[in-house]
């Protein structure tokens, strides 16, 4: 079973990371944050193996989330993938930490998170090229429009 942890306080963001990373793999368990608090406190007790993590939280920014986690965790941390419509290259600066493996700056096409999936090895059986998966993930994406779009209208 792979732990992911995606901490965004974006409803649809994390439905849209649900279905694209079951289809990924689908011996997953995602766990989803809405702040950085609530993040730090499911990455201690679940310790997942990768955390995809906003910069832009409500009640801290994801680099606090990556210095509290660094200072309570130690190495045991989950490596981190920053996901943030903030590119600027203040923000990437800023990314320094050990627990960064990837920066994905908004917008980004969803076969990146299929990369960065099967780079980690995440994937299932024998997917192994991104690439192969770009027709599910586009399905995928279809389908989470037909179900949340007509809500935002």
């Amino acid at each position: 079973m792979v732990n992911v942890l995606y901490i965004k306080d974006n409803v649809f963001n994390a439905q849209l990371m649900e279905s694209v990373i079951s289809i990924l793999n689908p011996n997953h368990n995602l766990l989803i944050a809405k702040t950085g608090a609530e993040g730090v406190e499911l990455a201690k007790k679940h310790n997942p193996d990768v955390m995809l993590l906003d910069i832009e939280l409500p009640d801290m920014d994801g680099f606090g989330v990556l210095e509290q986690l660094s200072a309570e965790m130690g190495e045991r941390a989950p490596p981190a993938v920053i996901v943030t419509a903030d590119a600027t290259e203040a923000t990437r600066r800023r990314a320094t930490s050990p627990l960064i493996r990837e920066f994905l700056a908004k917008p980004f096409e969803i076969s990146e998170i299929a990369r960065i999936c099967c780079k980690a090895g995440y994937v299932r059986g024998a997917i192994r090229d991104y690439d192969q998966i770009k027709p599910y993930l586009n399905c995928a994406i279809r389908l989470m429009a037909l179900t949340v779009l007509p809500i935002l209208h």
